[in-house]
């Protein structure tokens, strides 16, 4: 019974140990995703993004950089990528700005009315709310 408790335990040592490499290769991703994305290299960034959410399906930072460098592009896949970081984790500013921009841009011109008639505070309000409930976030 001895021997099958310390089989138990070193099978448990080995899978911390594997849990933690893929944290590591996780995180390391992340931030070659960064350095290239700072540097404009939105391919590149996309490419190290796309490993981190690969290795770890829930790891929101890493649809959030693809959300940020699909948006450098002004690619659509930005609106993806940002649902899917709100859907791990439905309180992440990145995403929502992506989202509230997209959604400013489709209707910039009665956005911009409104506060011509209006006070910007409650018409900023207005389309932050218009956001969440369009969103559904």
């Amino acid at each position: 019974m001895g021997w099958y408790n310390a089989r138990i335990r070193a099978e448990n040592t080995r899978i911390e140990e594997i849990e933690a490499e893929r944290r590591e290769a996780v995180e390391s991703y992340y931030e070659k995703g960064n350095e290239t994305l700072d540097e404009n290299l939105y391919d590149l960034a996309i490419v190290n993004f796309s490993k981190a959410a690969e290795i770890d399906p829930d790891f929101v930072k890493g649809y959030e950089g693809l959300d940020r460098a699909y948006s450098g592009q002004y690619n659509e896949f930005a609106i993806e990528y940002a649902n899917k970081a709100l859907s791990i984790d439905p309180d992440t500013i990145i995403a929502f700005k992506t989202l509230s921009w997209v959604n400013f841009q489709q209707n910039k011109e009665t956005f911009f009315k409104s506060i011509k008639y209006g006070s910007f505070i409650h018409n900023y309000q207005i389309h932050v709310t218009f956001t969440r409930f369009y969103y559904q976030i």
